[in-house]
C-alpha cells in the first residue's frame, strides 16, 4: 500500500493510502495496517488509531523520529502475506439494532423524506434495508460511522447542529448513518432512537461493536425511552473503596476532578486519553510528592474544593491553598510557578484555588489518591460521561490507596506514562501568561490535510483571545483581539472533512472561522480543518490562560519541534 505522511505536532504520525478507495475498501486497507503497525512493535510507537481516512501513530519523539518512523511504517505496510496472529484475526460480528422511527424519536424523518423526494416509509425502508460495516469508532466513546448509506439519503448536516441529541438518536449525515451513545451537541439528522447500549465500561472492549462489524437496523413501534437508556456503565465501575481515609470533602467546588496520566489505547474505541489539562504543573507536583505519572491527584478550576484533614498528611499543591499556612514550600527554577508541600493536623482545612491570574491547580499526597478507575485509568474525561466531577453526593473522603491496591499499568499504558515521567523530570510548573502581553504558540503546521499556505499565514498574522466558552474539550479563540496585523476570525476553510484522529493541541477551523485548540478532553476524531499542533509547552499555558488573554501562533518547524521536546527530558542536551 503506497501512503501519504504528515506529522502531527511532535509525537504523531499521519499516514492516508496515496490513492482513492471506496469508503469500505478505504476502511479495510486502514483496520489491516493499524494491526500490521502494533503487530510489528515499533520502538517509540505508544498508540495507532484510525479514523474515516487517516491513521495516527502517537510516539515518543526521545525513541525515535518522525522521518524513521515514516520509513518503517511504509515497510510495514508493504509486507506481504497475511496478518500476524492478533485482534484483527477476530471474526467480525453482526450486530441487530431495534429502533423506533419518527415522532419523537426522530425529529427529522419528515424532512428527509421531504428533501429525497420518497415517503417516510420509503425512507426508512431504504435506511433499514440493507447492512451497514463499522468503518471506524469516534466523535463519542463508541459512536459508530456506519456505511455505505443509500446514496438516495444523502442529506447535509443541519445548518444549526441541536445543543442536545437524545442518547441512542440513529441519525444520517452525508455518506454515513450513525448512533449516538450518549447525549451530546450534534448536527446529524435524526431518523429514529434504540435503547441499544453501545457502551459498558464493564466489558473488554468497552464498546458493543468494533471497526469491521456490521450492524442491521430492525423497525419496531414499541416507544424506547432517551440518553442514557443507550449507555451502560458510564462513570466509575472499579471501586476506589479499601484505602486509608486522609480528608473530608467539604465543599466539592466548581470543577474539580480526579486525574492522572491519560487512558492510552482506548482512542480507537471513541476515548480521548484526557488527563491533566496543564501536564507540566501535573506532573510537578507528582514529582515532589515521589509519585509517578499513573497515580490519581485532584485538578480543580474555578472556585476549588475544601477538605478537612482528618489525620495528619502531606500535601503538595500547584495553586492555592487558604486557611493554613505551608509548613514548607520549593520555588521552582526561573520562570516557573511555585509548588508547595503542606502539613496539614487533623482537623485542618485547606480551601484550594488555581492561583493569581491562573486557571486550573492541581492537588497531590505521596502514594497517590485512592480514585476509582475506568481502563485502569482515574482520568476523568466529563464530555464523554467518563467518570464524574466532585458534586453533591461525591466520595465523602479522599483516601490513600490501601497497601497491595496501588494500580499498576499494563505494558503499554506504562510506555504511555514513562514519557510523561522523563518530561516531568526537569520541569517546573507552568506559570500562567500575563493577560497584559500576547500568549505565542509556537505550531507545527499540519501535513497531511490541504492547508492553503495563504490561510496559514493569515493565521499566524492574526491576533485572538481566549473565549469564556473554553473548557477541558479545548479552548476557543475569539477574534478583536487587536491584530498583529489582523484580528479574526479567518477565511472559512473547506466543508466538513472526513472524521479522523486528532491529539492534544490540534488547532481546528470552525465554520465561523474562529479556531479551537484542543485539550485533554477533546474528541477522539475530528471532521474540521486541521491546522497544526501547539508545541506542549505552550499548550500547558494556555491551559492556564483565563478569558481575554491575547494570543497569537507563529509557525515551528518539525525537527525543531522534536528536539525541543528531547531536550526538556534531558536527552541530546
Amino acid at each position: 500500500m503506497d501512503l501519504r505522511a504528515g506529522p502531527a505536532g511532535a509525537g504523531g504520525l499521519y499516514l492516508a493510502p496515496l490513492e482513492e478507495r471506496p469508503p469500505l475498501e478505504r476502511a479495510a486497507a486502514l483496520r489491516g495496517l493499524a494491526h500490521r503497525v502494533e503487530a510489528a512493535c515499533l520502538p517509540g510507537v505508544l498508540e495507532v488509531s484510525f479514523g474515516l481516512a487517516s491513521l495516527l501513530v502517537r510516539y515518543d519523539p526521545c525513541l525515535t523520529g518522525y522521518h524513521r518512523l515514516v520509513e518503517q511504517v511504509r515497510g510495514v505496510a508493504a509486507r506481504r502475506g497475511a496478518l500476524p496472529p492478533g485482534p484483527a484475526e477476530r471474526t467480525p460480528r453482526t450486530w441487530e439494532v431495534p429502533v423506533v422511527y419518527g415522532g419523537e424519536a426522530g425529529p427529522d424523518l419528515e424532512a428527509v423524506a421531504r428533501e429525497t423526494g420518497l415517503t417516510p416509509d420509503q425512507v426508512v425502508a431504504r435506511h433499514a434495508g440493507a447492512p451497514y460495516t463499522v468503518l471506524a469508532l469516534g466523535f463519542k466513546p463508541g459512536f459508530p460511522y456506519l456505511g455505505p448509506l443509500d446514496p438516495a439519503l444523502h442529506v447535509d448536516r443541519l445548518a444549526r447542529p441541536r445543543p442536545r441529541v437524545p442518547g441512542g438518536s440513529v441519525a444520517i449525515a452525508g455518506p454515513y448513518t450513525g448512533i449516538y451513545p450518549s447525549e451530546a451537541p450534534g448536527g446529524w439528522r435524526l431518523l429514529g432512537r434504540t435503547d441499544r447500549p453501545l457502551v459498558d465500561l464493564r466489558r473488554d472492549p468497552p464498546v458493543f461493536a468494533l471497526s469491521g462489524d456490521r450492524v442491521v437496523f430492525r423497525p419496531v413501534g414499541t416507544p424506547v425511552p432517551e440518553a442514557e437508556s443507550a449507555v451502560e456503565g458510564l462513570g466509575y465501575p472499579e471501586s476506589a473503596d479499601g484505602g486509608t481515609a486522609l480528608f473530608r470533602v467539604l465543599d466539592p467546588g466548581l470543577r474539580t476532578t480526579w486525574q492522572d496520566g491519560g487512558r492510552p489505547g482506548w482512542m480507537r474505541y471513541g476515548f480521548a486519553p484526557s488527563g491533566p489539562a496543564d501536564v507540566a504543573s501535573f506532573l510537578a507536583v507528582q514529582r515532589l510528592a515521589g509519585n509517578p505519572p499513573h497515580r490519581a491527584a485532584l485538578e480543580f478550576a474555578g472556585r476549588g474544593p475544601v477538605l478537612e484533614a482528618l489525620r495528619g498528611t502531606v500535601v503538595v499543591v500547584a495553586g492555592g491553598a487558604g486557611d493554613t499556612p505551608p509548613a514548607g514550600e520549593v520555588l521552582p527554577g526561573e520562570g516557573g510557578r511555585r509548588v508547595r508541600w503542606l502539613w496539614l493536623r487533623r482537623g485542618q482545612r485547606l480551601a484550594l484555588n488555581p492561583g493569581p491570574g491562573a486557571a486550573v491547580g492541581y492537588l497531590a499526597i505521596p502514594g497517590g489518591l485512592a480514585a476509582p478507575r475506568v481502563g485502569g485509568s482515574a482520568a476523568t474525561d466529563l464530555s464523554a460521561g467518563v467518570g464524574s466531577a466532585f458534586a453533591p453526593g461525591a466520595p465523602a473522603t479522599l483516601a490513600r490507596p490501601a497497601p497491595g491496591r496501588e494500580e499498576r499499568p499494563d505494558e503499554a499504558a506504562a510506555l504511555w506514562h514513562a514519557c510523561l515521567a522523563r518530561r516531568g523530570r526537569r520541569l517546573v510548573a507552568t506559570r500562567p501568561p500575563d493577560r497584559r502581553r500576547v500568549l505565542w504558540l509556537r505550531l507545527v503546521p499540519e501535513g497531511l490535510q490541504p492547508v492553503p499556505d495563504e490561510l496559514f499565514d493569515v493565521l499566524c498574522r492574526t491576533r485572538f483571545r481566549v473565549s469564556a466558552r473554553s473548557d477541558r474539550t479545548g479552548v476557543r479563540l475569539e477574534g478583536g483581539g487587536g491584530g498583529v496585523e489582523a484580528s479574526g476570525p479567518l477565511p472559512p476553510g473547506p466543508p466538513r472533512l472526513p472524521s479522523d484522529p486528532v491529539v492534544r493541541g490540534t488547532v481546528q477551523l470552525l465554520p465561523s472561522g474562529l479556531p479551537v485548540v484542543l485539550l485533554a478532553d477533546h474528541p477522539a476524531t475530528g471532521g474540521y480543518l486541521r491546522l497544526g499542533v501547539v508545541d506542549e509547552a505552550d499548550l500547558d499555558r494556555l491551559a492556564q490562560a483565563l478569558p481575554g488573554q491575547p494570543v497569537a501562533f507563529h509557525p515551528q518547524g518539525l525537527e525543531e519541534a522534536e528536539a525541543l521536546h528531547r531536550r526538556r527530558r534531558g536527552w541530546g542536551a
